[in-house]
């Protein structure tokens, strides 16, 4: 049990806030301009800060700061060289700063644990720029105390007396379902999930997973000779290499067309050359792209139709480049195109980038229905019939080679569960707890506890944490694109609801028979004209639901959807008792501005929430109208009054939050895929 402590909020320009297992601290070296640029080097006092904040401590020797700002940072070394810590002596400790992709947000951790039981100092100096041109004008420090050397773990952090915290869901390392996964040339293996860190697995599976310093932005990924990672993100279109050790998100190498279905990368041995898969549009068609890196100049070599779209793609230790597809394996020749090498019996649905090699040119795919060894001479074998293996369903993402052992690991995305292959026999390295990037929760009369996500589909959790799987969404048979988030609820009659949206797909409202069975009552027609998120139930029965391609709040009347309420803009979650008093969670206008919840009565609009927070999804207003606000990193109580109370923070990225009738309150951490409840004493 953890107890939870109410914090006022804060209203300043730059928010300091605890990494993993962490406080929030609120400082405000605001933006104004002041010609002052100067920074200290060395031996740091206090009485040179304009602003010491409250002193925190902390178990975490590891212990990561992030620095939010209302504006953009200017990129520069000068700017992060304006952000120190010290120890209790002055020296200056060893640090990785790192600005966040979208300039608002600079992580701080230690190269080295901090040792225990001694008083850091966080400086933020003036002088640091935004990239209008605008400077910081005050110095902020912050005192930090390590109580003991332990590593931090992950989830909430402990809070206040009328409070308590408990994990029903335990967060996971991966942050959610691996993406894929690979094996160093000293034999660790690594995986990749949706945190920016790589997870190093331990193989006797005696130990949890670990975080690693290796940073990597992406869904794929291959490691060349020179053990430098190379990193495909397939929905932004972008290609990065990255190094170990190397804290920091590394600049696209080169842009690709941007995909919502997936693909596959490798690199040459020698890293000369890059070559990327890109199924384009919705799995329409697929080209083979190659990347010289000595050149910086991007080809396009081969496009392929739906009818043998390609899947994986794998450059072998002699330089042979090898394509999967639907209909088989090739090799590529220059000026020749695809020469067969393996023709399936029949098409193959298979896993993007679930192809590997050894160093005899053995190649490795992974499909739906096992994982096959394809000889240099086209010779076919499958070394792991997954089909009825408890838990792994066939569903690998990721397939690497461990050359040090001759072992193949997967990282299943589906059931998001580490693997390894060998000799024919399946043994599970890691394994989920089955709530994977939890999104919505809905919460019936007997207190039982649903959930959704994109990888999931829709599971119930009991109160101790075990995951039962209820129903998979429908038309969800694009691999890696996650949809926009879809609202869940509870009928008068035990009927439970869910909201379907996402691009190229009808969307709908849809309900859940006991049985798991699904069944779309509406069909509201193409993404582009009806796009519902949130969705609730009044206390007369009447669902309700926000539309954020219409800009409305609709209901499901007699005559089918109706809408309510106009011109809201972006609404994403939807609360109301009476169909008079509605809660509307909205999002934010553009990159630089942020969510928030609005109240509308009787016409009459008034804020109740203003988000620091970007991805501010759903939420819940009890029966006393106390709004309770999964913002980001916390969770947030509202009163009626408009008092704020931080009633538990230091999460990943918490989406939904709903109210038991026990009083209870249990919210998701999408980021950590983690499910929560808080309970007053």
């Amino acid at each position: 049990m953890v107890y939870i402590k109410a914090i006022k909020k804060l209203f300043f320009c730059a928010v300091l806030i605890a990494g993993i297992k962490g406080h929030w601290i609120h400082a405000q070296p605001d933006f104004s301009i002041d010609a002052d640029n100067e920074a200290v080097e060395s031996g740091y006092r206090t009485e040179q800060s304009d602003r010491i904040l409250e002193s925190k401590s902390t178990d975490d020797a590891q212990k990561e700061w992030k620095i939010r700002f209302s504006i953009q940072v200017m990129p520069s070394e000068d700017n992060l060289e304006k952000i120190k810590v010290t120890d209790s002596d002055g020296n200056i400790v060893e640090t990785a700063k790192v600005l966040s992709q979208d300039k608002m947000e600079v992580t701080v951790s230690p190269l080295a644990k901090y040792e225990a039981q001694e008083t850091y100092r966080l400086y933020i100096l003036k002088g640091i720029k935004s990239v209008s041109g605008e400077v910081m004008n005050e110095n902020v420090e912050m005192p930090f105390y390590v109580k003991s050397s332990q590593d931090g773990g992950q989830g909430g952090e402990i809070q206040e007396s009328g409070w308590i915290l408990e994990s029903i869901v335990e967060p996971s390392v991966l942050g959610g379902a691996p993406f894929d996964i690979v094996v160093l040339s000293d034999g660790s293996v690594l995986a990749k999930g949706p945190n920016v860190k790589f997870v190093s697995i331990d193989k006797d599976g005696a130990e949890q997973a670990q975080e690693t310093d290796i940073w990597a932005p992406g869904d794929y990924y291959d490691v060349s000779e020179d053990g430098r990672i190379w990193c495909y993100n397939f929905f932004a279109g972008e290609i990065y290499v990255t190094e170990q050790g190397k804290q920091s998100f590394p600049e696209p190498l080169e842009y690709l067309p941007r995909c919502y279905s997936g693909g596959a990368i490798s690199v040459a041995p020698d890293a000369s050359a890059v070559y990327v898969i890109v199924q384009e549009g919705m799995s329409e068609s697929a080209s083979l792209y190659r990347y010289k890196v000595e050149e910086a100049s991007l080809e396009k070599l081969i496009q392929v139709g739906e009818e043998n779209l390609l899947y994986g793609v794998e450059v072998v230790k002699n330089g042979t480049v090898y394509i999967a597809g639907k209909k088989g394996v090739y090799a590529l020749a220059e000026g020749l195109g695809m020469l067969p090498l393996v023709e399936w019996e029949t098409p193959k649905c298979l896993n993007f980038d679930g192809m590997t090699s050894d160093s005899e040119g053995n190649l490795y795919i992974g499909s739906s229905d096992g994982v096959y060894a394809v000889t240099p001479q086209g010779e076919v074998e499958c070394i792991a019939d997954t089909k009825g293996q408890p838990g792994y369903n066939g569903d690998s993402i990721g397939l690497a080679y461990d050359e040090t052992t001759g072992s193949l690991f997967a990282a299943a995305k589906e059931s998001q569960n580490i693997y390894e292959i060998r000799e024919g026999e399946i043994t599970k390295l890691l394994e989920s707890s089955g709530l994977v990037v939890p999104i919505a929760i809905a919460i019936n009369q007997q207190n039982e506890v649903y959930v959704n996500g994109d990888e999931i589909g829709v599971v119930k959790v009991s109160s101790s944490g075990n995951v039962e799987k209820i129903c998979t969404r429908p038309d969800r048979d694009i691999v890696c694109y996650q949809p926009p988030a879809a609202g869940m609820a509870f009928g008068l009659f035990e009927e439970l609801y869910f909201t379907e949206s996402a691009p190229g797909f009808e969307s709908s409202i849809a309900i859940i028979g006991q049985s798991g069975e699904i069944e779309r009552i509406y069909n509201l027609g193409d993404n582009d004209y009806s796009a519902p998120s949130g969705i609730c139930v009044s206390e007369s029965g009447v669902l309700y639901y926000a539309d954020s391609a219409r800009n409305a709040i609709c209901m499901i009347g007699e005559n089918g959807p109706q809408t309510v309420l106009q011109d809201v803009q972006n609404p994403i979650g939807v609360v109301t008792r009476d169909g008079i008093t509605f809660w509307i969670s909205v999002g934010a206008k553009d990159k630089g501005s942020y969510g928030k919840i609005v109240k509308i009565s009787s016409g009459v609009e008034t804020d109740v929430y203003a988000a620091l927070n970007d991805g501010l999804t759903f939420f819940d207003v009890d029966e006393n109208g106390n709004v309770y606000v999964p913002d980001g990193d916390r969770m947030v109580l509202v009163g009626e009054d408009g008092g704020e109370q931080v009633l538990a923070e230091g999460f990943k990225s918490l989406k939904d939050a709903k109210i038991a009738g026990d009083g209870s309150v249990y919210f998701t951490d999408y980021g950590a895929s983690a499910l929560y409840r808080l309970m007053k004493r």
